[in-house]
């Protein structure tokens, strides 16, 4: 995982000789590099989509699925320039939005397979998002290069509606609307 040791310093050179960064800077170390993740699942299907109702994954949509990080705008003056812990706290009002859409990793899991954490998605949020507009990158904390106020506890509307709210360690919290 990304929650340091002695190791870091080798592991993110391990990373950076492997891999490039979309926007041609090294990576650095992924804690708390991170926008809102959802992780979209169906259930009932075997790796490859095929029915499977016997193994517990597949019968609770963890086989076949993918995960999704929240992108907006990053030109000079939008939200996304700032980082989302300074617009939370220096430019946002109550019911102000950002608009943005969840852009699916490229990274997938390879159920039965064992890899190390330098080929981990934890460090595709410092990526532009594939298939994002020009300009767009994931809504991190405080954006690609360093670490911010942990994004936690995805909750879903408790009215039913096709809304999920996100809080953060930083004491704010959005919801994300998926009904338009």
């Amino acid at each position: 995982g990304n929650f340091g040791g002695k190791g870091l310093p080798q592991v993110v050179a391990s990373r950076n000789k492997q891999y490039n960064r979309t926007d041609g800077k090294p990576y650095v170390w992924p804690q708390d590099i991170v926008p809102t993740r959802l992780y979209v699942g169906k259930k009932r299907a075997d790796k490859d989509g095929n029915l499977d109702s016997t193994s517990f994954l597949a019968r609770n949509g963890f086989e076949h699925g993918a995960l999704y990080g929240f992108a907006t705008d990053c030109a000079a003056g939008t939200p996304g320039a700032e980082g989302r812990d300074t617009w939370h706290k220096s430019t946002a009002a109550a019911g102000d939005k950002v608009h943005g859409a969840f852009y699916r990793l490229r990274w997938r899991d390879e159920p039965g397979t064992v890899k190390d954490f330098v080929h981990d998605a934890s460090w595709e949020f410092q990526d532009s998002p594939a298939g994002a507009p020009a300009g767009w990158c994931f809504w991190n904390a405080a954006g690609r290069d360093k670490p911010g106020a942990k994004t936690e506890h995805v909750s879903p509307d408790p009215r039913g509606g096709l809304r999920v709210l996100q809080g953060s360690t930083g004491g704010d919290f959005g919801i994300y609307d998926f009904s338009n």
